[in-house]
């Protein structure tokens, strides 16, 4: 009896003292202003650089705390440095940090609450991790998981399409070279890359964004009452902080801004955030109203400004035709547009506008993605943080939806580690064997050509031609087996994909199918096809007239593909040239 007694007692004590296995205590380590970063905890010690230039943390950067050391600063001896481990453009670097650079170093306790951890289930461990974190310092916040049963593998080919995504010039370590790109490959204007596959890898893992200033990337987009009291506080230190003077009165740009948001239910925040981002501070000839031809036409988020050197002109030929000839009707006009284009179909985070893989897309997977800057959502979550910090709006509850892919590295991707301080333990080897995946790959796509044979010259002795970014010469009604077959017997790698980004097999090349060769990409353009279906006909017709009416656009290459007669202009000579093909008197040359 005495021993049955004690064995249930040893069970209630171990029910009764079962440890929190995710109880932790957590150390928040914040910049608070923009500080350089060192190899040793000491002012005369060597800068680290990156490319030649100064690396700096900047406020409200989290920084992961190693340990401390004492080391001179300003002529005073043993001052307080910290050993940091940071990210900056994609890789991971530790440093020496003075410690009067941060904000005063601040506790908090996660208890392996049972609630919390039920709500984040849907989680992978490699993500709950830095939710839990972020659950001391918020409890206010939801976080959401979106399983979206894509590969990560595919996912990330797609993504890492040339012409998909692009860098600035600012972030030489992320732009993608090659032999035959030695210098890289410009994708926007003069100065806009195409990326590295690692940094499309790096910028599209989300795991690398659950942090306070990152995380509003994911934060739903719908209006929100509260936000409204962060706008001004965003648009401060812009040319739109003050008011313009517009119908005989002057009118706040924030109460504008609010105004629109209310009307097309998108967060303010998010309205002047990606106004900011696509027109800078101090605002862009799209805002100018000025530009000749366009005279007091505006568009504040570049709406079908699409790549190019001067792709504010495409913006402004949207804001003409769509009527935005006040500063009030662009900024009304061009969120309802966002509001019906993106948010109300799946894109409803900045994350979804970029990388559209939301499970509940309404939309083509990959297609319909609002910038090519693969930093936007990037550089547009901190613009977000920081208004509602200056707002005290921080500690409001909000909703974040956070992308979950198939069969993810089992940690964070990161381009590159930096160690200089040699303080990083093994917990780093699981992001180097992903990135050896991750590379095996990059070896399959991007091979040197073959016999170094350039991509131009394999397309020309495939017999077709290169137009902008626009493939030519094209056969009509080919078969797109029969198109990747001539290019692969002459040396490249090619996948086609219909013009949604879905992968194409078989059927007629068609204008708009999308062509990857050797890791470029073209759109297929046939000559009297505008309609993009592959076959000339009266619909190609009809489409025509009504661009000629004024009723219908025509962009990019569906615009190339109605100029049969090839001298630049859409006109009526194009539409006779179509209507005499399908009375059978001529010929459309491709």
């Amino acid at each position: 009896m005495k021993k049955r007694l004690l064995i249930v007692v040893v069970i209630l004590f171990m029910f009764l003292f079962v440890p929190n296995t995710n109880a932790f205590s957590y150390d928040s380590y914040i910049a608070d202003s923009q500080c350089r970063i060192r190899l040793k905890a000491s002012d005369t010690s060597d800068l680290i650089k990156e490319n030649g230039n100064t690396l700096y943390v900047y406020p409200n950067q989290q920084l992961e705390y190693i340990k401390t050391e004492l080391g001179p600063l300003y002529g005073e001896k043993n001052k307080v440095w910290y050993a940091v481990k940071f990210d900056n453009a994609g890789k991971t670097y530790t440093g020496y940090i003075a410690s009067i650079c941060f904000y005063d170093v601040k506790t908090y306790k996660y208890d392996d609450e049972s609630d919390f951890e039920n709500k984040i289930s849907g989680f992978p461990e490699s993500y709950k991790v830095y939710l839990r974190k972020l659950h001391t310092v918020h409890p206010n916040w939801n976080f959401e998981a979106d399983n979206n049963n894509l590969d990560w593998n595919e996912s990330l080919n797609v993504e890492s399409v040339k012409g998909t995504s692009a860098v600035s010039s600012s972030y030489p370590s992320l732009i993608y070279k090659d032999s035959a790109n030695p210098n890289g490959i410009v994708v926007d204007g003069t100065s806009w890359y195409a990326p590295t596959r690692d940094a499309v890898a790096y910028y599209l893992d989300p795991r690398n964004f659950l942090n306070e200033n990152r995380i509003f990337m994911f934060e739903k987009l719908g209006y929100s009452e509260s936000s409204n009291a962060s706008v001004q506080k965003l648009l401060n230190g812009t040319f739109m902080e003050g008011t313009y003077f517009e119908d005989g009165v002057n009118k706040s740009y924030a109460n504008t801004f609010i105004e629109a948001a209310k009307e097309a239910n998108v967060s303010p925040v998010h309205l002047v955030s990606r106004a900011i981002q696509e027109v800078g501070t101090n605002g862009s000839s799209a805002v100018s109203g000025t530009v000749a031809g366009y005279e007091g036409y505006y568009n504040f988020y570049n709406i079908g400004a699409y790549s190019g050197e001067l792709n504010y002109i495409n913006g402004l030929i949207r804001a003409k035709e769509e009527g935005w000839n006040s500063i009030t009707k662009a900024i009304k006009g061009g969120a309802k547009f966002i509001a019906s284009s993106y948010v109300s179909r799946g894109q409803d985070t900045i994350y979804f506008q970029k990388f559209n893989v939301a499970s509940y897309r309404k939309k083509a997977t990959y297609a319909y993605q609002y910038q090519t800057n693969i930093m936007a959502p990037y550089q547009e979550s901190s613009k977000i943080y920081n208004s509602y910090k200056n707002s005290n709006k921080l500690d409001d509850s909000y909703t974040f939806t956070i992308p979950v892919y198939s069969n993810m590295p089992n940690e964070a991707f990161k381009v590159g580690v930096n160690d200089y301080l040699g303080l990083l333990n093994n917990n780093t080897s699981t992001t180097t064997t992903a990135k050896k995946e991750t590379t095996t790959t990059v070896k399959k796509e991007e091979t040197t050509p073959v016999n170094n044979i350039s991509t131009d010259q394999k397309i020309s002795n495939s017999g077709y031609n290169i137009k902008l970014t626009y493939l030519t010469k094209l056969k009509y009604m080919d078969d797109v087996s029969n198109v990747k077959n001539n290019l692969v017997s002459k040396g490249a790698n090619v996948s086609i994909m219909s013009s949604s980004w879905v992968s194409k097999v078989t059927g007629s090349i068609a204008t708009g199918d999308i062509l990857s060769i050797d890791n470029k990409v073209y759109e297929a353009c046939i000559y009297g096809d505008p309609s993009g279906d592959g076959v000339i006909s009266i619909k190609d017709l009809l489409i025509i007239q009504k661009y000629l009416l004024g009723s219908r656009r025509l962009e990019g290459v569906y615009n190339n593909s109605a100029d049969v007669s090839k001298d630049g202009v859409v006109s009526i000579k194009d539409l006779l040239i179509i209507q005499k093909y399908l009375l059978g008197v001529k010929d459309i040359s491709q």
